[in-house]
């Protein structure tokens, strides 16, 4: 079960087709203008429909399945696998690499994930404006690791006049429970404002006792307009996982290849963390906008392994693996400059 706040209620005699404005090319237009194929969703429909992770925003939108890989596929025990978010997007049956026999690798994927701006952006699970899709190759506007598409997440952006907060509190079965909220604070009345927001998630496995998936999410962002012509937004977050895998694993029995047999295993676990540091400043020239965005972000793992490889045998235990895996703090540094024209001219044009 779930309560959040409510949305305001649309008279149906009165309902009509909005205006959706998105950002797909890397510049503000209509969603029915854009040359592209573009798929959209807004944090109020997701927020309604109960989707919070990537894989369930995305399970609706026709050639894309899959979602962030915040922990690995690879390996029991191991949340480590890869340091690329993207890896765990597939566009039209194209997959990307992923790390080989759980070891934490950087990979170069078949599509890109972009948050607010930043290519493998921390945060894009909660406090949504909305997410865009972008289907066929994108290398033109979002570099090499967009050859299949790319999933552009946008979060809210601190309001400047008005003060206000929300939330939202998940339960359910195997001690289900999932917070998320978000708070804007107007600094200086329509120049300067703070929003704060925050996710967690907890749920405990389904054969073995103890959380099985921990994740811990903070957001701050800052934003300043001192003119209209001129806008800074400052930006931190922070993402921490944990998974543990393990309690029970099944065999086939020898004698009867019909049935299984359930034995103990111990618990693995594994743990990573994102941060990242961004800044977005946009400086309206005119006719032409001056749009850049650097980013700063580290990603650190560390994971235990635990499997059985052979059951017990009569009175002889199973052979097992026991493997700890550190990953030392991997450092990403991007930076993008783009010049593009006003939305009153003739032309559009941009370069970067």
């Amino acid at each position: 079960m779930a309560w959040s706040q409510e949305a305001p209620q649309t008279d149906p005699g009165t309902a009509n087709l909005g205006e959706v404005v998105v950002t797909a090319q890397r510049r503000s237009e209509n969603l029915q203008r854009a040359a592209a194929s573009v798929s959209v969703r807004t944090g109020q429909e997701l927020e309604a429909e109960g989707k919070y992770t990537l894989s369930a925003i995305l399970e609706d939108i026709p050639g894309v399945t899959g979602g962030a890989a915040t922990f690995a596929a690879s390996s029991p025990g191991s949340s480590a696998g890869t340091d690329s978010p993207a890896a765990g997007l597939n566009f039209r049956g194209i997959p990307s690499n992923t790390g080989i026999g759980g070891s934490s690798t950087a990979v170069a994927t078949s599509a890109a994930i972009y948050v607010d701006g930043v290519y493998s952006g921390v945060g894009g699970s909660y406090d949504i404006n909305r997410v865009e899709v972008l289907r066929g190759p994108q290398g033109t506007l979002y570099g090499r690791s967009a050859t299949t598409g790319v999933v552009t997440v946008r979060t809210n952006d601190p309001g400047l006049s008005e003060f206000g907060f929300n939330a939202t509190a998940e339960a359910g079965n195997h001690d289900l429970r999932h917070v998320t909220g978000a708070v804007n604070v107007p600094i200086i009345d329509g120049k300067l404002g703070l929003r704060l927001a925050g996710n967690y998630f907890d749920r405990d496995g389904y054969f073995s006792a103890g959380d099985a998936i921990t994740n811990k999410d903070l957001r701050a962002k800052l934003l300043y307009q001192p003119t209209e012509d001129l806008s800074v937004l400052l930006g931190y977050a922070q993402q921490d996982n944990t998974q543990h895998s393990g309690g029970v694993t099944f065999n086939v029995s020898a004698t009867d290849p019909e049935s299984y047999i359930a034995n103990p295993n111990p618990i693995g676990d594994g743990e990573n963390a994102f941060k990242q540091y961004w800044a977005e400043f946009n400086w309206s020239l005119g006719d032409m906008t001056l749009t850049y965005i650097p980013a700063f972000r580290t990603w650190e793992s560390v994971a235990r392994n635990i499997a059985i490889i052979a059951p017990p045998a009569g009175p002889f235990p199973g052979l097992g693996a026991d493997q700890i895996i550190t990953t030392p703090t991997d450092e990403f540094i991007t930076h993008e400059l783009r010049l593009a024209s006003g939305t009153g001219s003739r032309l559009t044009w941009q370069a970067g």
